[in-house]
């Protein structure tokens, strides 16, 4: 049955990371702050402190000073709006014909190393967000794991210094140390027998004398 089936298809592998934790967390922190404020009446304390503040004369106040406006400034501000409008289009553009061949050439890599290692087919989900932010994230751990190499690496040459060179250093600490004393006991006994020459000569002389 295996024969007739063919190859037993290999199953892909689940993304490690990939862009979908971004909107994930994001849902998660909105309905967190919408639970909080709901759970804390938030909007009836906004209606509240909006009672109390006299709102109704400030947007009177602003509707008086407004009329004193030239009709000049208005189509300037009408033209800045439009203006802006279209530079938002035009960006949008940009973005969407600059993000069309990044992605097109991210997925060419996806597709590349699958076909190198097709064992990790599915690891990283075609898109130019997700290779970016999967680089980061290996790059991120790939930098941890060298400094756990490199703080093992000092300690272990920490260890094997204090081991065997304070080793050998007190060894050959000792070896000077013995070898002084055996200088100084030579040095000692060699003015003894020189002192003791000193007084027999002197005892000869006064003899003759």
């Amino acid at each position: 049955l295996v024969a007739l089936g063919g190859p037993p298809a290999v199953a892909k592998m689940r993304p490690i990371i990939s862009t979908d934790i971004i909107y994930d967390t994001y849902s998660l922190l909105s309905d967190t702050v919408a639970t909080a404020a709901e759970k804390a009446k938030l909007q009836q304390v906004i209606a509240d402190v909006k009672k109390q503040l006299p709102l109704n004369d400030a947007r009177k106040f602003v509707d008086e000073q407004m009329k004193h406006v030239p009709p000049e400034a208005w189509k300037m501000w009408s033209e800045a709006q439009i203006q802006m409008v279209q530079l938002k289009a035009l960006a949008s553009d940009v973005a969407t014909q600059a993000y069309e061949p990044l992605n097109a050439a991210a997925i060419s890599v996806i597709n590349a190393f699958e076909k190198e290692l097709p064992a990790y087919e599915g690891l990283i989900p075609k898109s130019v967000g997700n290779l970016a932010l999967f680089v980061v994230f290996m790059g991120a751990v790939l930098y941890v794991l060298l400094k756990v190499a490199l703080f093992v690496l000092r300690i272990t040459l920490a260890i094997f210094c204090f081991t065997c060179c304070c080793g050998c250093c007190r060894r050959g600490g000792k070896k000077q140390t013995k070898e002084t004393k055996k200088t100084k006991t030579a040095a000692k006994a060699k003015a003894a027998t020189t002192e003791k020459d000193k007084a027999a000569t002197k005892a000869a002389a006064k003899k003759v004398k």
